[in-house]
């Protein structure tokens, strides 16, 4: 192992992303450039450049097999994401109306093409090291094969369902992915070296930054039009998600290539009607947005190349037999995390020009008055201090307690000048009546929640956040709310999710277990997605400020049950930083709408402790009450290096915070304390 690289006890697997460019290649190099277990990241695209959102760049053109071989040999890629695209044209529409028979073929060529290179190159790899190459797994983001189901039908029934183009083919820029993608898992299926999965992706919710767009129906624009052949009357569900989701998928994914191997995952996010996205248009922009329904022939008419494909999309989407996406496993491989709904992404996406072209324009009206819930909280502490001292507005603050009369409570009014910016109001968590009240008429609202893994106080915390949460959606003025939780230094509770695996005609043919970490706060967030709300997710580790935390790292010398393993890695943030955070969340609260951000700032290494130097307050540990000797190693091996601020979480946390302060420093200021040095069993 090596000393000064806390993340050398992990094997680094080099990613290569094919598809780079597109939502679902940024969404998946995020998630992988953000994941310590993949190392390198590359980014396969036409584009020039050395790096691309944190990956390496490696040119080269998807249907080159010579670059595509050169990729899969030199970048020794053992974790692969693979994206095509359905060529669908430029040209006037009457010289694309008879078929796409030819991009159909090509797409199905590329990826067939692909398959056989990746079987060259591993057998040339196991060749070289005498067989002991540890498996490759590729993921194929796929579609359904429309073409093959429609014909399906048609010999199981006798009806048409989707009138084939003059060519025959059907919904081309799906068919040419699914029939090209089984292929590749089937050619790829007696290779114990590979191992193949497939996800298949709905219809996502970044189409309505394209064709989907609104558009206004007349000028000057007084009413917008969501315009597509979903449906006769808009009350259809469709199957979407956010491209965000694959962020967290995919890693998932690649971490058990034995689980999924030889497996299509049907995913799916939201299903949401054409009716209910436009209200949420509507309710985001205030303006008049509505759905309005085209015939079939109408859309194929469209002045666009792409607009018979399109069609036959849209009335395959929106038809009662098509597959539907299996909600259940996608939560499965997002736990604790929820899927994206299109309510969180519309949000997010509020100022995009797309929107902004077509006078869809958001007003992104400030947050200035807030509900701190549990004020008196060492979270709710430096909460309010950060938003007193956030110099881009003054907010005016609503802080909650049980007593207001309380030393802590009225400690609260002295930290604003004469107590101007500070209102104290009395809340109790078991009456949802009292949390109304709290958060009348402001416009955001903070709530920690410190969650005990005991099953009892765990369903007694849920309540509480329960009754926040419906407070807050029954209000009429909140326009976000940041939920906070503790989370364990290391790997949470698990619980086992069953989910259903699909075959191709939509019916179950095997049940898998997953192995998932599950609390009160994923449940809480859960709930939370149910509400009409904005909600921003923080989960905060051990922090600095607490001499309980650090405490845990005791043990008796005969008790070997240790909380802490050899190998483990504890996350560390300063409390001072919280209210910083929460402030910048508030201010741009559009930007992390629906967001789940782990925050940490320091990363210490329990593994590390056996080859630290001894720092100056070990000598004064008392050897007989502690098992492990971290006390002072921690403190001297403190983990502040560049290697460590780029690694994820952490990046991002520094940029809400880039000046934090370092746990050596805080022990320093408090290391004469005497309840410091007590609660450590220090002399």
């Amino acid at each position: 192992m090596n000393k000064n690289n806390p993340d050398s006890t992990i094997e680094k697997i080099p990613a290569l992303v094919f598809g780079a460019s597109s939502d679902e290649g940024r969404a998946v190099i995020e998630g992988l450039v953000e994941s310590v277990r993949y190392d390198p990241v590359y980014a396969f695209t036409r584009h020039s450049g050395n790096k691309y959102l944190g990956a390496t760049v490696f040119p080269g053109d998807i249907q080159n097999q010579d670059d595509v071989r050169n990729a899969l040999v030199e970048t020794g890629a053992g974790a692969i994401y693979l994206l095509t695209t359905t060529n669908l044209g430029s040209e006037a529409p009457e010289t694309t109306a008879s078929g796409f028979g030819d991009a159909v073929m090509e797409e199905y060529e590329t990826l067939q093409q692909f398959a056989h290179v990746l079987k060259e190159v591993v057998a040339d790899s196991s060749d070289k090291d005498d067989g002991e190459m540890s498996t490759r797994h590729l993921i194929v983001s796929t579609r359904d094969d429309v073409q093959s189901i429609n014909k399906q039908y048609k010999q199981e029934t006798g009806k048409t369902w989707i009138s084939p183009m003059d060519d025959g083919s059907v919904v081309p820029h799906y068919s040419a992915k699914g029939r090209g993608a089984q292929y590749a898992m089937e050619y790829l299926a007696n290779d114990s070296k590979v191992a193949v999965t497939l996800l298949t992706i709905p219809f996502l919710y970044s189409n309505f930054l394209g064709f989907f767009c609104p558009l206004p129906a007349d000028d000057p624009k007084t009413q917008w039009h969501l315009t597509a052949c979903l449906g006769e009357d808009g009350s259809q569900k469709i199957d979407m998600m956010g491209a965000r989701d694959l962020k967290y998928i995919v890693p998932r994914i690649l971490s058990d290539p034995a689980l999924f191997n030889s497996k299509n995952l049907r995913l799916v996010g939201q299903s949401i009607s054409m009716d209910e996205i436009a209200a949420e248009f509507a309710d985001l922009f205030g303006k008049d947005v509505i759905f309005n329904p085209l015939t079939l022939s109408e859309m194929a008419a469209l002045p666009f190349s792409a607009a018979p494909a399109i069609a036959q999309m849209c009335e395959y989407l929106a038809s009662d037999k098509s597959p539907k996406g299996n909600l259940n496993l996608s939560k499965a491989l997002l736990a604790p995390k929820q899927p994206q709904s299109f309510q969180d992404w519309l949000l997010v996406h509020s100022d995009s020009p797309a929107f902004e072209s077509v006078g869809l324009d958001w007003d992104g009206a400030n947050i200035s008055f807030v509900t701190v819930f549990g004020a008196t909280s060492k979270e709710g502490i430096s909460v309010v201090k950060g938003l007193l001292a956030d110099t881009r507005k003054q907010y005016r603050i609503r802080a909650t307690t049980r007593n207001v009369d309380s030393p802590e409570a009225q400690a609260l009014l002295k930290l604003a000048p004469e107590g101007r910016n500070i209102d104290l109001v009395e809340a109790d968590y078991d009456d949802v009546e009292s949390c109304k009240a709290a958060v009348n008429g402001v416009e955001g609202a903070f709530l920690v929640a410190n969650l005990s893994s005991d099953k009892h106080v765990m369903a007694s915390e849920y309540s509480h956040l329960q009754n926040v949460i419906d407070a807050c959606d029954a209000s009429h003025s909140i326009r976000h709310l940041v939920l906070a939780s503790m989370m364990p230094p290391v790997a949470s509770q698990k619980h086992r999710v069953r989910y259903h695996q699909w075959n191709d005609e939509g019916a179950i043919h095997k049940d898998t277990d997953v192995e998932l970490p599950l609390d009160a706060k994923g449940m809480a967030v859960a709930y939370a997605h149910t509400k009409k709300i904005s909600v921003t997710y923080l989960t905060l580790p051990y922090t600095e400020d607490t001499a309980e935390s650090l405490s845990r790292f005791k043990a008796s010398k005969k008790d070997k049950d240790k909380e802490f393993q050899h190998n483990e890695e504890v996350a560390l943030l300063s409390l001072k930083e919280v209210g910083p955070i929460v402030a910048d969340v508030f201010d741009s609260y559009q930007v992390y709408a629906g967001h789940e951000l782990a925050l940490v700032t320091q990363i210490l290494g329990t593994s590390r402790v056996e080859d630290g130097s001894v720092d100056d307050m070990e000598h004064e540990v008392e050897v007989e009450t502690i098992f492990l000797k971290d006390v002072g190693p921690i403190f001297a091996q403190l983990a502040h290096s560049e290697a460590v601020k780029n690694r994820q979480p952490i990046a991002r946390t520094l940029k809400l915070v880039p000046s934090t302060q370092p746990l050596r420093e805080w022990v320093e200021q408090h290391e004469q304390d005497t309840s410091f040095r007590r609660a450590l069993g220090l002399r």
